[in-house]
């Protein structure tokens, strides 16, 4: 034991190890244990409620997620079929375009904003709305060639919700030290670091797509969006690791303080690998709490008229 203990220190990966992976669904969050191998060993749903608030907004509890995930890892280890100390990586996956206020150590201190949430149309129409399809062109054009896409005027997406928090809601808005997508969220209370890659951030349209190699956002976008830079998460390699589980989280879990964390990314891309379609032009059809048909390509193309748009995939 003290020598596995040892190679897992020095950086290595056992091929039998097992990783503890969180799929957080619109509906709940569904937690599993899985060899690296592909076996699945054992796995749970827990449901979660959104709150329909009568002015467009759409709410669930994100220390709620949390809870139920914290209890569904137990559960699954105390269940026998999952021997805990070869759990050697922590990897989450989940809904995006939904937004988490959390303080520094990565409590919420708000609810979390859901994708379905339009309360911040007012802000989001001015910053980007116009008469062609709710866009002025002109300025969606910026958008557009740095992105591949744009924020919605509805509201229903991170600018529209950080927008919103910080002229609605700004004594809320002041406590919060980050914004995270849900995915985020998870991997900061896994590890204590606030990170965000190019794939979670898809739907902030902040990113410059066409370099993604270049681990900053777009300071013309930021302007132009309005929203607060300071609460974005620094950017990291998608499918990178951002740290280990920490301490008081891996006793209180019952697995090694050891095990790795690396970025969480979209269902969009987890769908994609799933189904193992991987290459380019293999086409899946994902249908869930939303739906939708997508493929990896080697471009970038925007068709605004047929709602088809690249995004970033997996480096």
């Amino acid at each position: 034991m003290t020598g596995q203990a040892d190679a897992r220190r020095a950086g290595e990966v056992e091929a039998d190890g097992i990783c503890l992976a969180v799929d957080l669904g619109t509906g709940g969050p569904k937690v599993g244990f899985v060899r690296l191998n592909g076996e699945l060993l054992w796995d749970d749903h827990r449901l979660v409620e959104t709150r329909w608030l009568p002015d467009g907004g759409a709410t669930q509890d994100a220390a709620e997620w949390w809870e139920l995930i914290c209890d569904a890892v137990r559960r699954g280890l105390a269940s026998g079929a999952v021997p805990a100390r070869d759990v050697v990586a922590v990897a989450c996956t989940g809904q995006w375009a939904s937004t988490v206020p959390v303080d520094e150590r990565g409590e919420p201190v708000g609810d979390c904003i859901m994708w379905m949430d339009s309360r911040g149309g007012v802000y989001s129409k001015a910053t980007i709305g116009g008469p062609v399809a709710g866009y002025a062109p002109r300025r969606a054009i910026h958008w557009v060639r740095k992105t591949g896409g744009a924020p919605s005027p509805t509201g229903n997406d991170p600018i529209g919700h950080m927008l919103y928090l910080q002229h609605a809601e700004p004594e809320l808005s002041a406590r919060a030290r980050w914004f995270l997508e849900p995915v985020d969220y998870l991997t900061l209370r896994f590890t204590g670091v606030a990170a965000a890659s190019h794939a979670s951030m898809i739907a902030g349209w902040l990113t410059d797509n066409r370099r993604l190699d270049r681990l900053e956002y777009d300071e013309a976008l930021l302007a132009l969006s309005g929203v607060d830079a300071t609460k974005l998460a620094p950017l990291v390699p998608t499918g990178s690791v951002v740290g280990t589980v920490l301490p008081d989280v891996a006793r209180a879990l019952g697995i090694p303080d050891a095990a790795r964390v690396v970025t969480g990314v979209p269902d969009l891309h987890s769908a994609a690998c799933g189904a193992g379609a991987i290459r380019d032009f293999e086409t899946h059809l994902a249908v869930s709490t939303s739906s939708w048909i997508g493929a990896p390509v080697p471009f970038k193309k925007t068709d605004a008229r047929r709602s088809i748009v690249s995004v970033p995939g997996q480096t």
